[in-house]
């Protein structure tokens, strides 16, 4: 973990990604899933938070303290037409991991309260 990473993980963090989970239950359900995996295709992402628009669910996360917590690799494939192209692949850094633990905590208490 990097001075930067660990000068960004705060209470503030914590609280504004735990909002967002109560708001969202599609980010909830695309977090809880990154925990769970080493990676989560784009298309993956999308099944599981129940729409088609990862991307954005991933900006609003990243926006809400995951910056540099929420990785997204572009993987070379080929195509269904064989063509070369490269897909996207959503991760947690270590640290995303416990941003994302904490927040979900956090945010299962203020629900609870």
């Amino acid at each position: 973990m990097n001075a930067e990473t660990l000068h960004s993980i705060n209470d503030e963090t914590i609280e504004k990604l735990a909002r967002l989970i109560r708001k969202s239950r599609r980010i909830e359900r695309l977090l809880k899933a990154l925990l769970s995996r080493a990676f989560l295709w784009r298309e993956e992402a999308d099944r599981i938070a129940g729409a088609s628009n990862s991307p954005d669910l991933v900006r609003q996360a990243r926006d809400a303290g995951l910056r540099n917590l929420l990785l997204t690799t572009l993987t070379p494939i080929k195509s269904t037409d064989g063509r070369d192209t490269r897909a996207g692949q959503y991760s947690l850094s270590p640290e995303g991991r416990l941003v994302v633990l904490i927040a979900l905590k956090e945010s299962n208490k203020k629900e609870q309260a």
